[in-house]
């Protein structure tokens, strides 16, 4: 048999030009995950920025109506301090009804929830906003549980004992709300005032009123921070954007 000698540089060459293939292949692969990754992230990140819109709108309007609460609160307990004697207080029906509602701010999180379970909020590129969207819901129960605590005392206080003064028109007082809950929830929206109810006037009311007034004042304050973020997270997702 005759020798012949293998061609080694073009085997090198031919060799060489199959793995720079193969990482070619690999490199461009990669290139199309983390471009199919991102497009997915910044997808995620407008439906959480949209959610974060509406949560937006809903916390203006909660802001609104506690201020009106707070206020309302402050009048009542003026009307009633000044008139100590009487058992029971005239005001207009539209007190009565800010010194008895209550307001639930029901946070919409789940898209923020579904990126998070995704897995892809650690592909959000801003450090920053990953970490303050990781925080978001803790933000919320913190601004929303002294409202909890002020409905719970609401109810479980304040109510029954109201309940069993058969002299509040409780009925007007009802009519206020059913027209305020019923109609469009806008900024601003001014209560329909129909006339005056007598308002009972005990310490232990009285005492009430101010646990809840304290209560919601701490409420709206932690809510205004949260109004904040919402401001600070809506400018970075619309930068990511």
């Amino acid at each position: 048999m005759t020798d012949q000698k293998l061609p080694w540089l073009r085997v090198m060459i031919e060799g060489g030009v199959i793995v720079a293939s193969i990482l070619l292949a690999f490199g461009i692969d990669t290139w199309w995950d983390e471009r199919q990754l991102e497009r997915e992230v910044v997808q995620e990140l407008q439906s959480v920025g949209r959610e974060l819109r509406q949560n937006q709108e809903l916390l203006a309007f909660q802001l609104d109506i506690m201020r009106r609460m707070v206020q309302g609160g402050d009048e009542v307990l003026a009307l009633l301090d000044a008139n100590l004697a009487p058992e029971y207080v005239p005001m207009p029906d539209t007190l009565g009804f800010l010194v008895t509602t209550t307001v639930t701010f029901d946070a919409s999180l789940g898209a923020l929830d579904a990126l998070i379970a995704s897995g892809r909020l650690a592909a959000v590129a801003d450090p920053e906003l990953r970490l303050r969207l990781s925080g978001l819901r803790a933000l919320v129960e913190d601004a929303t549980e002294l409202q909890s605590l002020s409905r719970s005392l609401y109810f479980e206080q304040m109510l029954p004992l109201m309940a069993d003064e058969t002299a509040l028109d409780h009925a007007a007082i009802l009519r206020v709300q059913d027209a305020f809950w019923g109609g469009e929830r806008r900024l601003g929206r001014q209560l329909e005032f129909a006339g005056t109810v007598m308002f009972p006037n005990t310490p232990r009311l009285r005492f009430l009123i101010r646990e809840r007034r304290g209560l919601d004042r701490v409420t709206i304050s932690e809510m205004i921070q949260l109004q904040s973020e919402l401001d600070a997270l809506l400018g970075m997702i619309e930068a990511v954007e």
